[in-house]
């Protein structure tokens, strides 16, 4: 399983090309690292690229799902709520995750996609 690998605030986000889907990526991650990839301390343009670097034009999950029972967007980890206001987060609803990709030179975007779809992934620890 390729990987790559970049350093954002203290943690350590690390890119696996097997595709999975989120539930399965979700439970790789915990058990080989933390979780899937929580995006709460990705504020700044360094940070931003620092992503960018491990990112491509295929989504990869991250730990941002549709909560059914909150309604919500919540992230796996648990470790808070917020989402930065640069990620351009679209509609989502029961069924969908979020996945994140970068096109050409712009940031990355997160994207909704069905949760059973078979994707890369991010974990981080």
């Amino acid at each position: 399983m390729s990987n790559a690998v970049v350093q954002i605030g203290g943690q350590t986000f690390m890119r696996f090309d097997l595709e999975m889907t989120w539930q399965a990526a979700l439970l790789y991650c915990r058990s080989h690292q933390t979780d899937l990839a929580d995006l709460q301390t990705v504020i700044d343009e360094a940070d931003k690229e620092a992503l960018k670097s491990i990112t491509s034009d295929t989504e990869a999950w991250i730990g941002l799902y549709f909560n059914a029972a909150s309604r919500s967007l919540s992230w796996s980890s648990d470790l808070g709520a917020s989402i930065p206001t640069w990620l351009q987060v679209p509609e989502f609803w029961p069924g969908l995750c979020a996945g994140i990709g970068t096109f050409a030179r712009y940031s990355p975007r997160v994207y909704a996609v069905v949760c059973s779809a078979l994707k890369p992934f991010i974990c981080f620890y």
